[in-house]
């Protein structure tokens, strides 16, 4: 149920978790869950007690940005935050670190770091390759430390990678891109469409 949001009765939960792997707090003092098996993070609102879907649709997994109701994990494993409330979560099934970003209307999830491949090339953040993540920390500078299997490695995008990435986000959207999903259509039909 992904809309789940229930009181949580002192320290028992009304709602069962799905295999939870992770529990961190963010900065606000909120409780965050990741369910690696239920593809998602649940957030208990310490003021209230009400627990929540945060992001992922739980028990779905997958490799999808968007926000909190589109976006699919792959068994996370782990989440931190920086000085900004920004959560990153590795995504250990994709082999990449998210982050998501609530601008109190939606939190949307977008790539930060790894390129989705196996491997253990280090480069620009959105192109380096990791094998098996399994933990995460944020220092005080916002670097990001995790364990890559037998190794501890550092990612951040730098400056002029985020703004490389906003203006090709920015190109997309702008682009006339149309989508056809006529069953069984030929190469010549679809070419005689565009």
């Amino acid at each position: 149920d992904n809309s789940d949001e229930q009181k949580t009765p002192g320290d028992k939960l009304a709602r069962g978790l799905n295999h939870p792997v992770s529990v961190k707090f963010d900065n606000n003092g909120d409780m965050f869950i990741v369910e690696d098996y239920g593809h998602s993070i649940s957030k208990i609102t310490m003021s209230t007690g009400v627990l929540s879907r945060y992001v992922g649709i739980r028990g779905e997994q997958g490799d999808v940005n968007g926000n909190e109701t589109e976006a699919k994990f792959n068994y996370p494993t782990d989440i931190a935050f920086d000085a900004n409330n920004n959560m990153y979560v590795i995504d250990q099934g994709n082999t990449i670190i998210r982050k998501v970003v609530d601008d109190g209307t939606n939190r949307i999830v977008t790539d930060y770091a790894g390129s989705g491949n196996y491997g253990d090339q280090d480069g620009p953040a959105l192109e380096a390759t990791m094998f098996e993540l399994h933990s995460m920390v944020m220092d005080s500078q916002g670097n990001l430390f995790f364990a890559d299997s037998d190794k501890i490695r550092k990612g951040n995008l730098k400056d002029y990678e985020w703004q490389q990435l906003l203006h090709k986000t920015d190109l997309l959207q702008k682009a006339p891109i149309f989508i056809d999903d006529t069953p069984a259509i030929s190469v010549g039909q679809i070419a005689s469409r565009a």
